[in-house]
């Protein structure tokens, strides 16, 4: 009977420790909500003046810009476009001017794409305003800098504004910051032109050529036309246009190898395409091919290749190679 009376008696001390846990966590939040609610505000307890002062505006129609003094109401009401350059206070500039359309700069998911940069792109230029606005925390000043000019526009005026939460009292501190579209020709058309030197997905770079005459041999030094079939077996359309410095556009190329992949000449032939190749279609491409100055066994390679990005070979296509016998 006595040992039973003992291993009862150890049985009640973890429950005894366990409530003695809980009664002190309890005191500990109660002391806490005395002076503080759980979202880090004072309480009615710690501070009931406040409560009674902003009670007026409880249950009551109020917008966050009737908060604001005249000027910066003015200032929030003709925005134009939002532009969302960090993400903690987008929801600061749909409570001011929520019938602003709203763009964004900050997410690098946007614009992993060449179609989602260009798709940016013609949304802002597509905007009837040049002029548009961006908020962000003191903080995040500088992060919302790089942000707006990483995508190619430009920085106004910076202008603090003392925001309100919904009370005439509690004011948080933001920035409101001035953008507009390139005004120079050459920045405009570095911006317009700023989504052609994405590269494509890897997947995206891959092609089926074949060649409609290709000759066996050539003499050397000799100039040739070949005809292609391309089709493109991506998913990205391939443009046949691109800046005004040649860059960006898809053209057919080729080169010359020797014993492998020795490079004889990487800089023969090139042709472009007639109109921008959507993903399945076919063209068909003369290109104009030298033969090398040496006679021997060499290797014709023909490829695509997005000017100033890549050979598509380089991004794991597959090119054409023909063997050919340059002959005196």
């Amino acid at each position: 009977v006595l040992f039973v009376n003992e291993r009862e008696r150890w049985r009640k001390i973890p429950a005894a420790l366990f409530a003695a846990a809980l009664l002190l966590q309890a005191a500990l939040a109660c002391g806490y909500l005395l002076h503080h609610e759980w979202g880090g505000r004072p309480t009615l307890i710690a501070n009931g003046t406040g409560y009674l002062r902003e009670a007026r505006l409880f249950l009551r129609d109020r917008s966050l810009p009737q908060f604001l003094p005249p000027e910066q109401l003015s200032a929030v009401a003709t925005v134009p476009v939002w532009v969302e350059s960090a993400t903690k206070s987008t929801g600061f500039e749909v409570l001011l001017n929520n019938q602003a359309p709203i763009v964004s700069v900050d997410h690098p998911e946007y614009f992993f794409t060449r179609e989602s940069r260009r798709h940016f792109i013609e949304k802002v230029e597509q905007l009837s305003s040049p002029t548009m606005f961006s908020m962000c925390f003191a903080e995040d000043i500088e992060p919302a800098k790089q942000a707006i000019a990483l995508r190619g526009l430009e920085i106004g005026a910076i202008t603090p504004i003392a925001v309100p939460f919904f009370s005439n009292s509690e004011r948080i501190g933001m920035m409101l910051i001035e953008i507009r579209r390139p005004e120079s020709a050459e920045a405009r058309s570095r911006f317009v032109t700023s989504w052609m030197n994405a590269a494509f997905p890897d997947s995206d770079y891959r092609e089926q050529i074949t060649a409609l005459n290709a000759p066996s041999v050539m003499r050397a030094g000799e100039k040739v036309v070949i005809r292609f079939r391309v089709k493109n077996l991506g998913y990205s359309t391939w443009p046949a246009v691109g800046n005004k410095e040649g860059r960006y556009q898809v053209n057919i190329g080729n080169r010359w190898l020797k014993t492998g992949t020795n490079e004889v000449n990487g800089l023969d032939g090139r042709t472009g395409m007639p109109a921008d190749l959507q993903p399945g279609g076919q063209v068909e491409l003369a290109l104009a091919v030298n033969a090398p100055q040496d006679p021997g066994e060499f290797v014709l390679e023909v490829d695509m290749v997005h000017e100033g990005v890549t050979w598509f070979y380089e991004r794991g296509a597959t090119p054409l190679r023909l063997k050919v016998r340059v002959e005196r």
